[in-house]
């Protein structure tokens, strides 16, 4: 257990995210873990805010065990698509629940600061919304157009969208709010809830038709 980085218990939030409440000693039979190791990752992930214990449990003697859950309700993170010419933000809890929304045309803007500007006034409506509610705000991801750097998200070339070219929200997020941000281009963001349960061996394809722009993409072997 990496005692510096709450990343290392990763996988028992994935556990309990996907899974459900759950006591310790399951949680540590289903990880493989001793339960010493188990009790460190439950400890770090609830003084990190991102579980709580939802319940105690009564068996026989001795003390009574807690079901621990993910705190879905005090933990959020942002969403940003850039769709020409629209700008989109939502600010969501870990269960899915909308907390804060916007929908903005941008079309009028023609300078990338001015852009920003727009994004960070969101933004900062975003920080203002959790920490008045006590929420924590954990990462953004945003939907970006045109052709992104590898690695960083940093756009370089979106065409019908000029105004977005050398935004590097990989970057400028993390400075200026401290939250880590992730960056992918649109289509793939609009179409990862059509093709995450596909099965590994389907093979499928999507056909986008966005202002002229025809997009193909698919999930399987080949």
């Amino acid at each position: 257990m990496n005692l510096k980085d709450w990343s290392s218990s990763l996988p028992l939030l994935r556990l309990l995210d996907e899974s459900g409440p759950m006591t310790q000693p399951v949680a540590s039979n289903r990880l493989g873990l001793s339960a010493g190791a188990c009790n460190l990752h439950f400890q770090r992930l609830e003084h990190e805010g991102l579980i709580h214990r939802a319940e105690q449990v009564v068996s026989g003697r001795g003390r009574p065990s807690g079901v621990w859950d993910v705190d879905h309700a005090r933990n959020a993170c942002i969403t940003l698509v850039f769709d020409v010419p629209f700008f989109q933000g939502a600010l969501l809890d870990f269960s899915g629940k909308v907390l804060m929304e916007i929908r903005e045309d941008l079309s009028g803007l023609e300078t990338r600061s001015a852009v920003t500007r727009r994004m960070d006034c969101f933004l900062t409506q975003a920080q203002l919304e959790a920490e008045s509610t006590g929420i924590r705000i954990h990462q953004v991801v945003a939907a970006m157009p045109g052709l992104l750097e590898s690695g960083t998200g940093k756009v370089l070339s979106a065409v019908n969208f000029p105004q977005l070219n050398g935004l590097d929200l990989h970057k400028r997020i993390p400075e200026k709010f401290g939250w880590p941000c992730q960056s992918a281009p649109h289509g793939l963001a609009f179409f990862y809830g059509e093709t995450e349960h596909i099965a590994p061996e389907t093979r499928v394809m999507v056909v986008h038709w966005d202002l002229g722009i025809g997009v193909m993409a698919g999930q399987g072997n080949e």
